[in-house]
């Protein structure tokens, strides 16, 4: 199905690009903008900061006076400060790290730099998406193997698929709002080989010229992604489903370990399940959006254009528009007018994270 720009990129940027890749193409630069204004927003407020009370005005002047503040915390019986410190501002830089990589890989696929942008997608999914999924799902197993051998943290005979298929169960189980991820699924797209389709072969093959894997084994007399016609657009038609997949799980994710450091009302994460799960459904997902078929339900007596007073629906082939720009389109006048999700989702009573059953539970992304 043809789906209308979402709009938030200059056309002239996509021009290289298949038309019909567009709109699932922004949705992608979208996920990354809204994780991008929840870390700004982040540092702004300073989240990773941490109070610690001291028993004493002299303990306090010397954690003022010493040169290794860290130190002296955990010299000091201070060790629960230490951890939280410590993983506030790992949490900070991981997705400071990985959202510049992603922004990157996204700007390389505009150009058609395919092994670049694959290569820029290895280090974010496969190590940082990794790391703060740890995080969520056994803190003190990193935080220990971070100050005990921070070069073994990655090492294989640790992280057996078997580990980190239970690290990523584990971190869905602990974050609000995961009941649309599947352990095996993410798994499958970035780290599993046999995978036709993932993103394991074409990470190596785009890192390196030559691969000897037999699932991925360079063909005689060729040299990886070195001839591949600069025409080709197979990849887009095959990585945007799995690339969203894994964003919206690393969004959720995300909001999940900044809660820990500040308060974050669970109507934004409703916002963004909202959001993403809607657009996710029309883009890539066969048959009806069911999100958009009980909106279009429970929000009947607002949902009337402002113009000419015609009742307007959430159409699957609008539907990404709408989630990601609030604005629909009346097929009477064709004018565009704005319907504020944040606004429709209060009079809708949505609530998703209290007990995970939403009509965003209907939408069973990547099935």
């Amino acid at each position: 199905m043809a789906h209308r720009p979402i709009g938030i990129i200059d056309p002239d940027r996509l021009k290289l690009m298949p038309q019909r890749c567009h709109a699932a193409h922004e949705f992608c630069f979208r996920l990354h903008d809204q994780m991008l204004q929840l870390l700004a927003e982040g540092e702004a407020r300073k989240v990773a900061n941490v109070v610690v009370k001291f028993q004493s005005v002299e303990e306090s002047k010397a954690f003022a006076e010493s040169d290794d503040t860290l130190t002296f915390l955990l010299q000091s019986g201070y060790a629960d400060a230490h951890k939280r410190i410590v993983l506030n501002k790992v949490t900070m830089a991981l997705f400071s790290d990985f959202l510049h990589f992603i922004y990157e890989a996204l700007v390389t696929f505009e150009k058609k730099k395919f092994a670049v942008s694959m290569s820029l997608l290895r280090k974010p999914l496969r190590e940082t998406l990794m790391f703060a999924t740890w995080m969520k799902a056994d803190s003190v197993d990193f935080y220990d193997r971070l100050r005990a051998s921070p070069a073994d943290l990655m090492e294989s005979n640790y992280l057996t698929p078997e580990r980190r298929k239970k690290l990523i169960n584990g971190a869905i189980s602990a974050c609000k709002g995961m009941n649309f991820a599947s352990a095996d699924k993410i798994y499958h797209i970035i780290y599993d080989k046999s995978n036709d389709f993932g993103f394991a072969r074409l990470f190596d093959k785009a890192t390196h010229l030559v691969t000897s894997h037999p699932k991925l084994r360079t063909e005689e007399l060729n040299l990886n992604f070195i001839f591949k016609n600069p025409t080709d657009n197979d990849l887009y038609y095959t990585i945007y489903a799995d690339l969203a997949y894994i964003l919206v799980y690393g969004n959720v994710l995300m909001i999940s370990l900044f809660s820990e450091m500040s308060d974050i009302d669970d109507k934004y994460l409703d916002f963004i399940l909202m959001s993403s799960l809607g657009a996710y459904s029309s883009l890539f997902q066969d048959g009806r959006n069911p999100i958009a078929d009980n909106l279009n339900r429970l929000l009947r007596e607002f949902l009337h254009c402002p113009h000419c007073g015609s009742p307007v629906r959430i159409r699957k082939a609008n539907a990404p528009h709408f989630f990601l720009t609030e604005t629909l389109d009346c097929t009477k006048c064709g004018l565009d007018h704005t319907f504020p999700l944040h606004w429709l989702m209060s009079k809708s009573k949505f609530k998703l994270t209290d007990d995970r059953r939403s009509v965003a539970e209907e939408a069973s992304v990547g099935s």
